[in-house]
């Protein structure tokens, strides 16, 4: 990575890291440990250090974990984090830590096997035998639209290759639907998009399916995946609009290549996004993207998609329009791990576009200092004003879920019905002055 650093229409600027503004006393003086120490440029994972890795696991198993509140800010513990990854035997417990799955109980209206009940039951009163074709205790619309959406579920299932050659059985398949149906109970009103199921797929390599549904409910919970479940044409564009400048920025060539040939985002970028790469990617590869998406938010994802164009290139830059489509939709078996992470670190971000996806796309000052590309500085005033729920879905995954809990609402949404309010109508006032403006 550092070699092609040096040539033409390669990535070139490494991205930084910002401190958190406040740590606790135990935070601030915790030390890396030794393995860390020595080895702060070499990968773990990449070269099979397997003593690395157990002393990695032992770090988070004695450190991190059972004081995650404390110490999941401290500098040295968002190094580790970035640099190596999460240890994958350990994924099972960070992974719902940095969702914040931690505060869910384990009983009641919206327990994973409260839902799937539910929705089990819901499709028991579809009778396609009756001459009115449904059961008439229930609204026929809401019938038919989760009849219709457990049909997306089921093609979407039917579609899915396996991620890993001959490991995706019929019993991850079986559990797969499960979690799906107890989402789609747990948010009726949300529609299935296709690319879900790779989402829990992702998980069950690594939890249950009662993890994998706590997970799956908090990691949608962001505006990030609300453009897509919503089919918001405009956050969607926006997000596109956002890649397609990070790709000119980085690889001109390239991105001169695909516009003379009239490709554009559209044909391969909603599933890269979608799955957060999940669907391309082996799954340890995968995992790793996780991994940083979970530490630096959805700028990962979209960092990430211009590192695999990166390695992708030579072979694109002499492929057609067909051949290139093909690649792009295509496995991406043959990607290394630790060159695909180290060529996302060297993405250039600018700090407008880190603004303007923390903000949502409406402008102004960025909501909170987030580990990203490039550092984006907030004064302490502006971090205090955005440790407050209507901001908090724009945040990454971990800090949501840091912000969640301090916050004075739980995360269903209850109570503050005058913020909201006065939120939404800030938004509509910025959008009717940028429609003015354009």
């Amino acid at each position: 990575a550092a070699s092609r650093a040096q040539t033409p229409d390669t990535l070139s600027v490494a991205s930084g890291v910002s401190e958190p503004a406040v740590l606790s006393a135990h935070a601030r003086h915790l030390t890396a440990p030794p393995f860390v120490q020595q080895r702060t440029r070499s990968n773990a994972h990449a070269d099979g250090g397997r003593a690395d890795l157990l002393r990695q696991e032992r770090f988070w198993r004695q450190t991190v974990i059972p004081s995650w509140a404390e110490i999941a800010d401290a500098p040295m513990v968002r190094k580790l984090w970035d640099q190596y990854g999460v240890p994958p035997n350990l994924r099972k417990y960070v992974w719902p830590l940095a969702l914040g799955c931690q505060e869910d109980e384990d009983n009641g209206a919206d327990s994973f096997e409260a839902c799937l009940k539910r929705e089990q039951d819901r499709c028991d009163k579809m009778d396609i035998k009756s001459p009115g074709g449904v059961n008439n205790s229930e609204p026929l619309g809401a019938l038919t639209f989760g009849a219709a959406r457990r049909e997306s579920i089921k093609q979407d299932l039917a579609r899915m290759s396996e991620l890993e050659g001959g490991k995706t059985g019929a019993l991850h398949r079986q559990h797969i639907n499960q979690v799906l149906l107890a989402y789609c109970a747990f948010r009726p009103g949300v529609t299935y998009v296709q690319g879900m199921s790779y989402l829990v797929l992702m998980m069950l390599w690594h939890m249950g399916p009662k993890e994998a549904f706590q997970c799956l409910c908090h990691l949608l919970d962001c505006d990030y995946f609300h453009a897509y479940l919503d089919m918001d044409v405009q956050q969607i564009r926006f997000r596109f609009k956002i890649f397609n400048e990070l790709f000119r920025l980085n690889l001109k060539r390239l991105h001169k290549h695909f516009k003379n040939m009239g490709l554009l985002p559209d044909c391969y970028l909603m599933e890269w996004l979608m799955c957060l790469h999940s669907k391309q990617l082996n799954t340890n590869v995968a995992a790793r993207v996780w991994d940083g998406y979970l530490i630096h938010g959805e700028i990962y994802v979209f960092q990430v998609a211009i590192a695999i164009l990166s390695l992708m290139q030579p072979v694109l830059l002499k492929g057609n329009l067909n051949v290139c489509i093909k690649l792009l939709r295509s496995k991406f078996d043959k990607i290394d791990e630790a060159e695909l992470i180290n060529t996302a670190r060297l993405v250039r971000v600018p700090s407008a576009i880190n603004s303007s996806l923390l903000t949502g796309g409406a402008g102004g000052a960025p909501l909170l200092t987030v580990r990203t590309g490039t550092h984006t500085g907030s004064s302490s005033s502006a971090t205090q004003q955005s440790l407050t729920e209507p901001n908090s879905r724009s945040l990454t995954p971990s800090r949501r879920a840091a912000v969640r809990k301090r916050s004075p609402r739980n995360r269903k949404g209850e109570g503050g019905a005058e913020e909201r309010e006065e939120e939404a109508g800030k938004q509509e006032k910025e959008k009717k002055e940028e429609e003015e403006e354009e």
